[in-house]
């Protein structure tokens, strides 16, 4: 998705480009898959021109013109998506590598057992961790689990006698205990 109307500043085919090259560099196999181009903010008034200029650059590109604000353009753009995205071969399944951080700074957590009975677990180490973790997404909490292993919580929650189907409290949010 670009900025086709230049109206911060910027130059959407410049800015496709900064796209492309850190995609390259963030992973091949990614950078080798189709792509769909998304000319933003055409309710705007210099936006034709930045539209032009991608046109010019990408002349055998498809670019979809949009506006996220007034939804013009946005449902061609999903029907394109929908039709491609099946085309893809299937994703590899993401893996993971465990990542012990050797500089703690000030992160610290305690554990107690509430009235009843369930695991409360708090403290800068743990507020950190459920800021950084969606809730509604597997890679994201099977990553969330492997810190919970690395900062050593689920060690400690077993020594202080967790067992599965616990109801485990870290700040705000409840888990379920399962070893």
């Amino acid at each position: 998705v670009l900025d086709a109307s230049g109206i911060e500043g910027r130059d959407p085919v410049e800015d496709y480009h900064k796209i492309r090259e850190e995609l390259t560099q963030y992973s091949e196999h990614l950078s080798g898959l189709p792509e769909i181009i998304a000319a933003n903010k055409t309710d705007l008034p210099d936006a034709e021109a930045g539209l032009e200029l991608l046109r010019e650059e990408l002349p055998d590109k498809e670019i979809y013109p949009i506006s996220a604000a007034t939804q013009k353009g946005v449902k061609e753009l999903l029907r394109k998506v929908a039709k491609e995205i099946v085309k893809l071969p299937t994703a590899e399944p993401m893996t993971t590598e465990s990542v012990i951080l050797n500089a703690r700074i000030e992160e610290d957590y305690e554990i107690e057992i509430n009235e009843e009975g369930v695991y409360v677990v708090w403290g800068t180490l743990i507020e950190r961790l459920i800021d950084s973790v969606n809730l509604y997404d597997k890679d994201s909490m099977t990553h969330f689990h492997k810190m919970l292993e690395n900062y050593g919580i689920i060690d400690q929650l077993r020594k202080a006698g967790a067992k599965d189907g616990d109801v485990i409290r870290l700040n705000d949010t409840e888990f379920e205990f399962a070893d």
